[in-house]
């Protein structure tokens, strides 16, 4: 058994993409119009979140 198996931790095979420009490549290819705030409230809803603020 690896000593890191079931640890928080050890190595990441994944691939990775700094987070800004993701952010505004997904809110570039969204469709116009209300549909991204309407997912950000769903979001926000499906989490519990008492407060949902955008900026």
């Amino acid at each position: 058994m690896d000593s890191n198996q079931g640890e928080i931790g050890g190595k990441s095979f994944y691939q990775s993409e700094p987070l800004i420009p993701r952010l505004r490549g997904i809110i570039r290819d969204y469709p116009e119009g209300v549909g991204i705030l309407k997912e950000l409230i769903q979001n926000a809803d499906d989490a519990k979140a008492t407060r949902v603020e955008i900026i």
